[in-house]
């Protein structure tokens, strides 16, 4: 990250870039190496989702007045055939 000239937190083109080459020299392709990354991310957002839902289900469970219980879906990718 350049922090020298305030990208702090963000990542350019050239960050990039230069992660998909360390990723080449370790033997890996860039595509593996992004589907990697999304598979992390998708992954941590379930189980963010997760303790969600159960933090509120247990308030609810509690007795807590007008708490509402959220479904979890298991598929989180859309189904245009439903």
């Amino acid at each position: 990250m350049d922090f020298e000239h305030g990208e702090r937190g963000f990542a350019t083109s050239g960050t990039l870039r230069k992660l998909e080459h360390i990723a080449r020299e370790a033997g890996f392709t860039p595509g593996e190496l992004w589907r990697s990354v999304d598979d992390v991310t998708t992954r941590y957002l379930m189980q963010q989702q997760r303790a969600f839902i159960e933090e509120h289900n247990a308030s609810a469970a509690e007795g807590a007045a007008g708490a509402r219980h959220y479904y979890a879906n298991p598929n989180p990718n859309p189904n245009p055939k439903r």
